[in-house]
């Protein structure tokens, strides 16, 4: 299973905390190649899980701020070449579901 898979899994499982930290290795490496719009564009989807996180842990200051990150990056989904890029809109996609779902909880 790849990165990217792992990571949808765990988002679909609400295991949002372990599931940043699974691409940061991808994101890190993007910086250190200086692929800045790839590591941009992870950095959204990593933004995006740790927004939800804090969501659920009651930090909702914190969420927005970070969610806000999340918005700004996640276009350039649509415009990096990425392996299984499929997946890796997926997981945008799932995103934006999980927090109608895990926002409207409360």
């Amino acid at each position: 299973m790849s990165d990217i898979e792992t990571f949808i899994q765990m988002v679909q499982n609400e295991e949002f905390a372990p599931a940043h930290e699974i691409l940061e290795h991808d994101w890190k490496a993007y910086k250190k190649e200086n692929q800045m719009q790839k590591a941009k564009a992870l950095q959204g989807l990593i933004n995006g899980t740790t927004a939800l996180a804090l969501y659920k842990k009651g930090k909702v200051e914190g969420y927005q701020k970070v969610w806000e990150t999340f918005l700004k990056y996640h276009t350039l989904l649509d415009e990096v070449e990425l392996e299984n890029k499929d997946y890796f809109l997926a997981a945008r996609e799932l995103l934006f579901k999980k927090n109608k779902e895990v926002t409207q909880q409360t």
